[in-house]
């Protein structure tokens, strides 16, 4: 397994392509965009302006050129979301076309940003997408990528923090030394989220 490669903005689309494959019929994205709602570019553009925004305030990972897999996580520094930092990122667009969508998105992440206040103080690092294309899971792409951000984080001795919506996930996390720190529901939402920390 190749060691995974920083990427930039020339990998936008592709980056975002990877992440709709792989959480399309999540809970997430049922909730930002309900059945109902066409969806066809909206989740794109939504997923495209997520992979920007951690492009200008975090690091993007990728298991090669060939985008098997990708992940970005922030600092402490930079895992507190702005308007601003939105904007820059693009999103005007996506508010335009998909205003429904994106106040859900924006009420989700102050839900999520909560949670980490509650349970992290001081250095961090907080782990936003881990996405692999679906037909190539089980052959470690994400297992490469997490720890690429395990090794990082104890090179500098900080605690890392996640959190998912997918119950299976759970288990895989807490293979890579996470735990549950709290579990609850975002109103409206299928499933519950399980916030997660590895100190």
């Amino acid at each position: 397994m190749e060691v995974p490669v920083r990427i930039g903005p020339h990998a936008a689309h592709e980056a975002a392509l990877v992440c709709e494959e792989a959480f399309r019929g999540s809970a997430l994205t049922e909730y930002l965009f309900p059945g109902s709602v066409p969806r066809d570019s909206g989740v794109t553009a939504m997923f495209e302006f997520i992979v920007k925004y951690a492009m200008l305030n975090a690091e993007v990972y990728a298991t090669s050129a060939k985008l098997e897999g990708i992940a970005s996580w922030y600092s402490e520094k930079s895992a507190r979301f702005s308007l601003p930092g939105f904007l820059r990122s693009g999103s005007l667009g996506l508010i335009v076309r998909h205003r429904a969508a994106w106040q859900r998105l924006v009420g989700t992440e102050k839900y999520l940003q909560g949670a980490r206040e509650r349970h992290l103080r001081g250095r961090y690092y907080y782990l936003d997408v881990l996405a692999v294309r679906p037909g190539l899971h089980g052959k470690g792409y994400g297992g490469t990528l997490l720890r690429h951000l395990l090794a990082m984080a104890a090179s500098e001795h900080v605690p890392c923090f996640l959190e998912t919506f997918t119950e299976g996930n759970v288990l895989m996390y807490e293979r890579f030394g996470f735990r549950v720190v709290e579990t609850s529901q975002i109103p409206g939402m299928s499933a519950p989220v399980h916030f997660m920390a590895r100190t």
